[in-house]
């Protein structure tokens, strides 16, 4: 059982998966794989009035910080969630240039590590399209 977890856990459907179980609160609503246009956010959750916006990804972490920092045109905050073990000060510094937030996962639990200042690149109607389109979301 334990060695079957472990294969699961190295996948990025494994890890949003336990990422967003772990988010779900009674004062935060989550979605995965949320539409916006012509692409989809992994997850996004609803804290207050502020939409959060995190992508995943096990490896290709170019890719990863480009998908996220897109993401700050129509939230509020976007992270970048990767496995614990391929975090390093570059990934950090990479993503606090780009006002993004880290967030670190394991195979149970997961860890903030950078909180982003306050998104300084949002568009209005981007981010109400967004927000209007959530809203249809179940």
């Amino acid at each position: 059982m334990f060695d079957i977890l472990l294969y699961r856990m190295k996948d990025e459907k494994s890890y949003q998966t336990l990422l967003a179980q772990k988010l779900k609160n009674n004062k935060t609503r989550v979605i995965l794989e949320a539409p916006y246009k012509h692409k989809r956010v992994d997850i996004v959750t609803f804290e207050g009035n502020n939409i959060i916006c995190i992508e995943i990804k096990i490896n290709n972490f170019s890719k990863l910080l480009l998908q996220a920092a897109q993401n700050l045109i129509f939230s509020d905050f976007s992270y970048i969630a990767i496995p614990e073990e391929n975090y390093n000060k570059r990934i950090n510094k990479k993503a606090k240039d780009l006002s993004l937030g880290v967030i670190l996962i394991s195979d149970k639990d997961y860890e903030i590590v950078l909180i982003p200042k306050q998104n300084p690149y949002k568009i209005p109607s981007f981010y109400n399209f967004f927000k209007k389109s959530l809203l249809r979301c179940n």
